[in-house]
């Protein structure tokens, strides 16, 4: 073999591995269109399965989406209509103080045989009973301070009543009381 023979060997072995990387590189290119094509197939998939499901005709398709607007529309009207708004109305006239509407709540549900009531079931039971539109921060810093004061004590999220000597009335371990 001579010099020139070794030098177009080496020249061929250079334009072979040129020529895989080229090919590596356009299979690179064609495994990506692939996969942007198969997930473009899946979208249409599912697009495909929601027109099946809402209807074959225009009129068909729009009474669907209208009964999906209507249930939408249910959820979202029942979740405010349960949501208490931070800031309610002004306190009515002639009601008890809000420490004597949270004593009387939490003495019937002690009756009712429960540990306590929820911050939630508070202003709740008060806006039913005295204070219709009341809001969490009419009721909830009261609750606060009676715990700091000890005139109330607190279990976990339960708000409980204690004694005229600070035990608790309820047979969970409190919080907020000596």
């Amino acid at each position: 073999m001579t010099a020139s023979s070794l030098t177009l060997i080496a020249k061929r072995r250079a334009a072979i591995e040129q020529e895989r990387l080229r090919l590596q590189q356009a299979l690179k290119s064609l495994d990506a269109e692939q996969a942007k094509l198969a997930a473009e197939e899946h979208e249409l998939e599912i697009a495909e399965r929601v027109l099946g499901r809402l209807g074959d005709t225009p009129a068909e398709q729009t009474a669907a989406m209208n009964r999906i607007i209507d249930e939408v529309e249910e959820v979202a009207a029942a979740a405010a209509k349960d949501r208490i708004p931070r800031i309610g109305k002004p306190r009515p006239e002639g009601i008890p103080t809000v420490r004597a509407m949270i004593d009387q709540l939490l003495m019937e549900a002690e009756r009712e045989g429960k540990d306590g009531l929820k911050g939630r079931a508070l202003v709740v039971g008060i806006g039913n009973r005295w204070w219709p539109g009341v809001g969490w921060n009419s009721v909830l810093p009261t609750a606060i301070r009676l715990v700091k004061s000890k005139h109330l004590g607190r279990s976990g999220d339960l708000y409980i009543r204690v004694d005229e000597k600070g035990h608790l009335r309820s047979k969970m371990p409190l919080r907020g009381v000596a």
